[in-house]
């Protein structure tokens, strides 16, 4: 069967956004960053899901390789369990050169490669390899660059607060008063991230278009429209254009779709759910004075059930 013509046009779009090259609005905050790390201080970027911290830590990842090649640091990119984090460090450590593993001789290590020391490091327990890579760091001079971290258990919190004190690290994470991260980041200067303002939103969807051209009726109103929808987070700004690249033109209606959109994603259900918290605690409290067993339970229930809702919305938003 010959493919039509839609076919091979639906063939040709990609199914997600390739790499883009524009880096709008952050210089301030990159030339901070930057700052602080030249003079040994630790750096905290925070701010919420998709406001570009992982494109300024990019960013101060490619300054570091083009012009401070001989400055040695650890990069972790991804979200991980801090067992994993540490055995992550482990291996940028080791191909540093300077992973000291507690069961594996200074001599016989330096002609390994990771992967014939790989399952011995992870089969260490959490004290032996937080000690491994804590000792390791110790008077290096390691730039440590850690992507999402944003939440720290009580038990790995010890153990975070060593590995930090023992180098320079650049954190990002979206919730900075996060109870178990909080005091570690006293240490920090903390940077915070914003959403854009409509001119820096404007020169980014300019740099963007000019690599993803979007044929739209109205290219103003298009990205005025784009910079509601989005609010001013360049994840969403990205994501928006490059959808809008693959129309074949973008016409009224289209727009007139992101503006509602923006309406859509400017109500939050959390206060909401906080409200009928309150309401059912306020049953539960009048049904245990007047004697009312039924009102008890289900003003107890209520609370719980809409206790548990509001604190994964919070946790996800």
């Amino acid at each position: 069967m010959e493919a039509t013509e839609q076919d091979v046009e639906r063939e040709d779009k990609p199914s997600t956004p390739a790499p883009s090259t524009a880096f709008v609005g952050r210089e301030e905050i990159l030339d901070t960053t930057k700052r602080h790390l030249l003079k040994g201080q630790h750096v905290c970027l925070y701010g919420d899901r998709g406001i570009g911290k992982t494109a300024i830590v990019e960013e101060v990842v490619r300054w570091l390789r083009e012009e401070k090649p001989g400055l040695r640091f650890i990069h972790m990119a991804d979200e991980m369990t801090f067992k994993n984090l540490l055995v992550s460090l482990a291996r940028g450590l080791h191909e540093l050169g300077l992973f000291r593993h507690p069961l594996i001789g200074a001599d016989e290590i330096a002609d390994l490669e990771w992967r014939q020391i790989s399952k011995r490091t992870r089969a260490l327990t959490l004290h032996e390899l937080g000690s491994a890579v804590v000792t390791s760091l110790r008077g290096e001079g390691v730039l440590l660059i850690l992507d999402s971290v944003n939440r720290v258990k009580p038990t790995d919190q010890a153990w975070l607060e060593e590995t930090v004190k023992n180098a320079v690290c650049v954190l990002a994470t979206r919730d900075k008063d996060e109870k178990n991260l909080k005091p570690l980041l006293a240490r920090f200067e903390l940077v915070q991230v914003p959403p854009l303002s409509r001119r820096e939103a404007q020169a980014l969807m300019d740099a963007l278009m000019a690599e993803q051209p979007v044929p739209s009726v109205d290219p103003r109103h298009y990205q005025k429209a784009v910079y509601d929808a989005s609010r001013g987070y360049p994840n969403a700004i990205k994501d928006l254009v490059w959808k809008g690249s693959l129309e074949k033109y973008v016409d009224k209606e289209h727009i007139r779709g992101l503006a509602h959109d923006a309406g859509v994603k400017g109500f939050s259900i959390a206060p909401t759910v906080l409200i009928l918290v309150a309401v059912f605690a306020v049953w539960r409290y009048v049904a245990r004075g007047t004697g009312d067993q039924d009102g008890l339970i289900i003003g107890g229930a209520g609370s719980a059930i809409f206790g548990i809702i509001w604190l994964f919305l919070r946790r996800i938003g």
